[in-house]
């Protein structure tokens, strides 16, 4: 913290209007697609270098910060739940998570965030339901059974995964 004429300012505050200040020189039509996805990526890795160091409270200035300007951020609605849910607050954890899920609905990283949580808030019929619609987007599961189909042992796990039914696939692994 920098105190100056009973003024407070942050770190993250002061890096954020560097941060703005230099987007203002840069050669970028404003309201630019380019100039706005540079800034969201840019903000996103300050935040990640904040929460990967443990400053979780730097981290979730910048994501509050980046959903002011683009509210619309799925990333940054995913790493705010996941501190969130850190910090003690699984519901605002889930429903920034569930946001950011209805924002980028093929982002299998945000279903699997959202099962594991709710696995650990004894949600397991919602976690079961997250964690298999994460699967099915990573796996792409029809193209991989139409190719496994002569593959037993990857054909049945397959197949169980297109069921509800996520404790046959770890009964079938056990």
């Amino acid at each position: 913290m920098i105190y100056n004429n009973n003024l407070v300012f942050s770190l993250v505050d002061i890096n954020f209007a560097v941060y703005l200040c230099k987007l203002l020189k840069a050669q970028h039509t404003p309201n630019s697609p380019n100039t706005s996805l540079t800034m969201e990526g840019e903000l996103l890795a300050i935040g990640a270098k904040y929460q990967k160091a443990g400053q979780t409270q730097q981290a979730k200035i910048i994501y509050n910060k980046l959903l002011k300007f683009d509210p619309t951020c799925a990333p940054a609605r995913h790493r705010l739940g996941i501190i969130l849910f850190l910090k003690g607050d699984p519901i605002g954890a889930i429903k920034l998570i569930d946001s950011a899920i209805v924002l980028q609905p093929d982002n299998t990283i945000y279903y699997m965030s959202l099962g594991k949580i709710l696995q650990i808030e004894n949600r397991s019929g919602e976690a079961n339901a997250a964690l298999r619609k994460g699967m099915i987007n990573f796996l792409n599961i029809t193209q991989i059974i139409a190719r496994l189909h002569s593959v037993p042992e990857y054909y049945s796990v397959l197949t169980i995964l297109r069921t509800d039914d996520i404790s046959a696939v770890q009964k079938h692994r056990n």
